[in-house]
Formats: C-alpha cells, structure tokens, sequence
C-alpha cells in the first residue's frame, strides 16, 4: 500500500542506542504493521465509514453515560456540551498515554464541565461517576474475560497459543 505513513517514518529515528537496538529494530517493524492497518482503515470506504459509525455509537452511549451521571448529581447537562466535554476529555487522556487516561481524562472533564458552568464540586462528582460507570464493568468484563479463555486455552498454553494467534494476525496481513 502506498501513501503517507508517518508511524513508519518515526522508525527512521536513531533511537536504537537508546531503547535498545532489538527492541528499536521490534518497534519499527510494528510501527510498519500499524501504518498497513491504518492504511487499510482509512483507504476502503466501507470500512472507514462502519469505523466512524462506530465511533459515534460509543460516544453517544459515553456522552448519555455522563448526562445521567450528571442527573444523579442534581445537573442537568445539555448533550451537546456533554459530547463535547467527553470527546476532548477522552482526546486528552489518550495523548496523556496514561492507562484508560487515569487522573488526566477525569481532570480535563471536570474542568471543561466547570467551563459549561457546572460548579466544581458537581464537576468533580460526575468525573468520578463517569469514570465508575465507564472503567469498572470493562474492568470486570476484562476479568471475567481472561478468565474464560485461561480456562479455555488448549494444553499447549499461553505461549504456544500465542504463537498461533500471530501467525494468524501476520496472514491476514500478508505477512510471512
């Protein structure tokens, strides 16, 4: 595929002297399988479309989340500003590379709560809940997971099973 890759024009960067020329050398080539995916998504309409309607379930059951998280505190939000707090929110927690976003996702919704005049104890209390009602049944649901396929893993274990599942992800790449 050809294109714009810049996943794959970080991995130009000398940085094998200091992560570790194996693990640089590792990084690049999933900088490169990153790219082809991204590629792929973004190049096939359907699938950037299906992709992008995704999304906007998620964020709208997200932004419905903290409205009735809002209500259960006694403030009544307007979806639009909800939407709008969460989406940079969650943009926000992403670029933090913290896991889930912890701290700076529930920071930066209670400030942009606090701008659409949410007063800060109320702004506080919704991040909190948003973040209960968000973050504990995946985390649950992440648990009971795991459970279900250690239990479910063939004797081989882990490692062979691994091994599988990349070989499995490698073909529907192309890759050898």
């Amino acid at each position: 595929m050809r294109g714009f890759r810049p996943l794959t024009g970080l991995g130009v960067l000398p940085l094998g002297a200091l992560a570790g020329r194996e693990r640089w050398a590792a990084t690049r080539v999933y900088l490169r399988r990153l790219d082809v995916a991204i590629a792929r998504l973004v190049g096939d309409a359907r699938t950037l479309l299906a992709f992008a309607a995704a999304c906007a379930a998620i964020f709208t059951v997200t932004t419905v989340q903290v409205i009735l998280v809002g209500r259960a505190v006694g403030v009544s939000l307007e979806p639009l500003a909800a939407w709008g707090a969460l989406g940079l929110a969650t943009t926000a927690g992403v670029a933090s590379l913290l896991p889930f976003g912890l701290g700076a996702t529930d920071l930066t919704l209670a400030a942009l709560l606090g701008v659409a005049g949410v007063p800060p104890p109320q702004a506080a209390a919704i991040a909190f809940g948003y973040r209960l009602v968000s973050t504990l049944p995946l985390g649950l649901a992440g648990v009971a997971s795991y459970a279900y396929l250690s239990a479910s893993l063939p004797k081989a274990g882990l490692d062979r099973t691994a091994v599988d599942v990349q070989s499995d992800v490698d073909a529907s790449l192309g890759e050898p």
